[in-house]
């Protein structure tokens, strides 16, 4: 019987979220050996079953690595179309969508939720779409702190028990991470469009020509897709602890699908970020938008000297000489992306608790020049 986790662990989030960007050395590497030399070191001390790795300069995809095994129970080993689960990373796909929403006139990101959800708690209502996008909303999470489960059984009982309970803060004035912000965004999404917010978030996969990615959790039929494994726990108690590999029961309600369900593989996601940073997703002006930090109610922008903020899905690291933005999810898939330096990393793994972040940022120290 497989651990039960749809979303990572709050601590494990946190930690990812604010790990300090590392001071990123001169050179470029002559590469393949030296990167899979520390890729698979990574992967014995964090005792990871499969990973994939792509490094992306100027426009192109300049490494290609995929190791060890995807499923255990069939000796499946993890090639380079593997898809793997990138949990709460989709949020950086959101992000996109909802900007791509923007440049077309169908949405304004200041505008309150209530312009496109009915029948929303008298507190929800003046929320902004910025607000939830970056996690500033203030509104409680309908998804449980410590052991990452829904509230109640089913989507639907989570999502009324949650308009019951009070607000977390006023809004804009706390950065608080939360599934309810993006279970709203899916339907701000359908009301604009009238399609399935995973249509709209999906075209971006044809766009930049994702051949491996889907939507999908345990429940659908995903093919070259890895299994997901653990040797962490929750025991109830607001503690996990190190155990035995078990499989992970991966599950994505659907109209938390925003929040995290995409399934990809390190070539797909290095694909994305060319198409992103080419102009073929977004504009130039749209791309800041997106990577940039909320100004807070207290009138500071979200993040403003310190290490990291959060833009429109995104995780933002200022790091003054190589700033960044990422994409985290599930204490198993990293993606970061270097705009100044023309350059990204994506990092994936079939193991909660990997910290792929880490091995992401050690690979981009190796890469980049200061």
């Amino acid at each position: 019987m497989g651990t039960h986790v749809p979303f990572p662990h709050p601590l494990m989030r946190r930690r990812a979220l604010l790990l300090a960007v590392v001071t990123l050395p001169i050179r470029l590497l002559a590469q393949d050996r030296t990167i899979d030399s520390l890729v698979r070191a990574h992967m014995a001390t964090h005792r990871v079953p499969g990973a994939q790795v792509a490094i992306v300069r100027a426009g192109r995809i300049t490494h290609l690595g995929a190791y060890g095994i995807a499923d255990l129970t069939h000796a499946i080993p993890v090639r380079d179309e593997t898809a793997f689960s990138i949990a709460s990373a989709t949020k950086s796909f959101s992000g996109v969508a909802l900007m791509q929403l923007v440049e077309t006139g169908k949405l304004t990101l200041d505008a309150p939720v209530s312009q496109f959800v009915d029948t929303l708690p008298a507190p929800w209502r003046a929320i902004t779409i910025r607000q939830l996008a970056t996690h500033t909303s203030g509104l409680p999470d309908m998804v449980n702190p410590e052991s990452g489960a829904l509230l109640a059984p089913s989507a639907d009982s989570a999502w009324a028990q949650v308009q019951r309970l009070p607000m977390q803060s006023a809004p804009g004035t706390r950065w608080s991470y939360n599934q309810t912000n993006y279970w709203l965004l899916g339907r701000v999404v359908e009301r604009v469009t009238q399609q399935p917010f995973t249509h709209v978030v999906g075209r971006q996969f044809t766009a930049a020509g994702m051949t491996s990615t889907t939507y999908g959790d345990i429940h659908d039929i995903r093919p070259n897709t890895a299994d997901t494994y653990s040797f962490l726990r929750f025991r109830g108690d607001s503690s996990w602890r190190d155990t035995t590999l078990q499989r992970v029961v991966v599950e994505f309600a659907a109209p938390l699908r925003m929040a995290g369900g995409i399934n990809a593989s390190a070539r797909d996601l290095a694909r994305w970020l060319i198409a992103l940073t080419r102009g073929t997703l977004l504009h130039a002006a749209s791309r800041d938008t997106l990577w940039a930090s909320p100004r807070m109610a207290n009138g500071r922008i979200l993040g403003d000297g310190d290490i990291n903020g959060y833009g429109i899905g995104w995780p933002t690291f200022n790091d003054r000489d190589h700033p960044s933005v990422a994409g985290l999810g599930g204490g198993r898939a990293a993606f970061f992306l270097y705009p100044k330096d023309d350059c990204a990393v994506v990092v994936l793994t079939n193991l909660q608790g990997s910290r792929p972040e880490v091995l992401a940022q050690a690979i981009a120290a190796r890469v980049l020049a200061r």
